[in-house]
């Protein structure tokens, strides 16, 4: 969604809507529209935004592979400074304080990248289906969850797998 800086009022811009997947470009992980409500407050050349987003996102399971569906709810807040002028040329040095601070050029501000940016930081870096995953046997295959199996597994970390060759000699 496309907001220009001027349409929005002294006490700021409140909105609810819905977006299609495809529009975020996160349609490989949601399968509904996403739920956003967002209220963006502009201050001099400075725009604060917080807001939530609701949205049911398909994985698979780091464990187990199975495909499970689970609903993410983050809340975000930013704030948005306009680019330095120049800023394509040069390279700038950023301190801390700059990493916290995105910044937008010209008079409107594409409010679909922080969306996206939001669901993509809420997927986790191993889905799991559920806490007690057992995952799949590394020997036949088996889901753990389902059935177990009777393959032999040594259970060797694999820091110490140069220790058991001590063992040998």
């Amino acid at each position: 969604m496309l907001i220009k800086l001027k349409d929005i009022p002294e006490e700021g811009l409140h909105l609810r809507y819905k977006e299609n997947p495809e529009q975020l470009s996160v349609s490989g992980y949601a399968n509904k529209d996403i739920e956003i409500e967002a209220h963006i407050i502009k201050n001099a050349d400075a725009i604060f935004i917080n807001g939530s987003i609701e949205a049911e996102l398909t994985m698979e399971c780091g464990r187990c592979l199975k495909v499970f569906t689970v609903t993410i709810n983050p809340n975000f807040s930013v704030n948005y400074m306009p680019a330095l002028e120049g800023s394509d040329e040069e390279e700038l040095e950023l301190n801390k304080a700059d990493m916290e601070i995105g910044f937008y050029k010209g008079e409107t501000f594409e409010l679909d990248d922080l969306i996206k940016e939001q669901i993509v930081l809420s997927v986790p870096m191993q889905p799991l289906c559920s806490l007690s995953c057992k995952g799949i046997c590394p020997v036949c295959g088996q889901n753990l969850n389902i059935k177990g199996c009777n393959c032999e597994q040594e259970n060797i970390k694999p820091q110490f797998a140069a220790l058991k060759n001590l063992l040998k000699k």
